[in-house]
């Protein structure tokens, strides 16, 4: 790995962090975001979609519902 490969590599990993053996997003903010598989995102958006409160809504609404949720 050359020098400019090795800086692209760390400035990417910047944004992420470990916690209790789960892996982290920083958004901007600073706030955390839960990293999740492909699967448990199709779970999660389900919930959302099917819960008590769930609607069909805009996907605007949905993601938004679903960051305020900390994934």
């Amino acid at each position: 790995m050359d020098r400019s490969q090795a800086r692209s590599l760390k400035l990417k990993a910047i944004k992420y962090c470990i916690l209790d053996e789960k892996l982290y997003w920083k958004d901007l903010g600073g706030i955390l975001l839960t990293c999740m598989t492909e699967e448990k995102n199709e779970e999660i958006i389900d919930e959302f979609h099917r819960g008590i409160c769930g609607v069909h809504q805009a996907w605007r609404e949905k993601t938004n519902k679903i960051l305020r949720a900390s994934y």
